[in-house]
């Protein structure tokens, strides 16, 4: 099958090298014609080989996405996995997770993943994993997770079952803080209205500080202001965790490197933020995230799944 060319000059030379490809089988048939092709096309032999050189390196890695692909859909669609809760969590503890979820119903591994960054929270920077003794490598108390499911999938009941009791300290350090708040406004007014002799030597009184368990709906630069104010750490929930990626740099026209910042913080570094209204300086971070993703969604984001920084690869995904 030879005058492989001359049959096909509409072609554009890739066309043609990856014709040749896919037809012939055994490198002898490619080499003669290729050679048929540089000879008609005019290329010197040697650039038509390195061409299809590197375009058979890219239809291999083509054809390996793609039966990677395949098996990773028949994998999740024929082999669930199943987490054993009782070998991450005291007996007790795993049957109350367990029977919580079959009354739902959901899957146990939803209320896990969900328990994971809600337990780290409250540890924070209080507390460090060593992993390794010797080689002083330890990691921080900070984990980012997020569960994969489609609408209606319980997936939101099942985090809100774990979140609830954060809900409620939240709430309750908020009224104390509404409390304490109008006290000290109420003795600083109480303070202006003294005369310069009647005022004592003490110091004066520091305005409270909320206390922070969890957030929603909050900007990176003002999640940093909290945590400063709350150095142990705290939690960072969205039942939509798209609607975090598509917030980042909503303020700077989306210039800025939100990401980037958010990224830092899964290492637990330090945050060290100068504006000229507020400045952070904390040797160790411990903010957690959760939340949840659809298929669709999550798989617009990844996109062609080159996960250069690293984003992706910092989350854990729970499919249950």
């Amino acid at each position: 099958d030879r005058g492989f060319g001359s049959a096909s000059t509409a072609m554009s030379l890739r066309d043609q090298i990856l014709e040749i490809l896919n037809r012939y089988d055994t490198p002898s048939l490619r080499d003669a014609a290729l050679m048929d092709l540089a000879r008609l096309s005019g290329y010197p032999y040697r650039e038509v080989g390195r061409l299809a050189k590197s375009l058979a390196i890219e239809v291999d890695l083509q054809t390996d996405q793609v039966e990677a692909a395949q098996k990773l859909a028949n994998l999740i669609k024929t082999q669930p996995a199943q987490l054993n809760l009782y070998r991450y969590l005291e007996p007790w503890f795993a049957e109350i997770l367990t029977r919580t979820a079959l009354a739902m119903p959901t899957a146990p591994e939803f209320l896990f993943t969900t328990l994971l960054p809600a337990a780290a929270s409250r540890v924070g920077t209080a507390a460090k994993v060593v992993i390794k003794p010797s080689a002083k490598y330890a990691q921080p108390l900070v984990f980012w997770t997020a569960i994969v499911a489609n609408s209606g999938s319980m997936k939101t009941p099942a985090q809100r079952v774990i979140l609830d009791p954060l809900v409620a300290l939240e709430t309750a350090a908020y009224e104390s803080y509404l409390q304490e708040k109008a006290d000290y406004d109420a003795e600083q007014d109480a303070s202006k209205g003294k005369k310069s002799s009647d005022k004592t030597l003490e110091e004066p009184s520091k305005p409270p500080t909320r206390k922070r368990y969890l957030t929603k709906d909050i900007t990176l630069e003002t999640l940093q202001r909290t945590h400063g104010e709350n150095p142990r750490g705290l939690l960072y929930y969205r039942d939509e965790l798209a609607a975090n990626t598509k917030a980042r740099n909503q303020y700077r026209g989306g210039h800025g490197a939100d990401e980037e910042a958010e990224l830092d913080q899964w290492n637990g570094s330090a945050i060290l933020y100068d504006r000229a209204e507020k400045s952070v300086c904390l040797p160790h971070s411990a903010i957690s995230r959760t939340g949840g993703y659809q298929w669709e969604v999550l798989a617009q984001l990844m996109g062609d799944h080159h996960d250069f920084n690293g984003n992706f690869a910092r989350w854990l995904f729970c499919a249950a």
